[in-house]
């Protein structure tokens, strides 16, 4: 839960190393595909363009992971 907290507010600050790298933290941590897309989705809600422009690295590593 953690995690997901933290990559949302990596997607509102714009922060690329940081977004990577709470993705895969949250994912090593259990999270899944629908969790990770949700955290960010809020992410998105609140940040407007910058957290949309960044959500899309967070799509590419889920599937670079091959998260499902």
């Amino acid at each position: 839960m953690k995690r997901l907290i933290a990559l949302g507010i990596a997607l509102r600050t714009g922060c690329i190393g940081c977004i990577l790298a709470q993705t895969k933290l949250a994912v090593d941590a259990g999270a899944g595909r629908a969790e990770v897309l949700e955290a960010t989705a809020v992410a998105v809600t609140l940040s407007g363009t910058t957290g949309f422009a960044e959500s899309f690295r967070v799509i590419q590593l889920l599937d670079d992971l091959g998260v499902r």
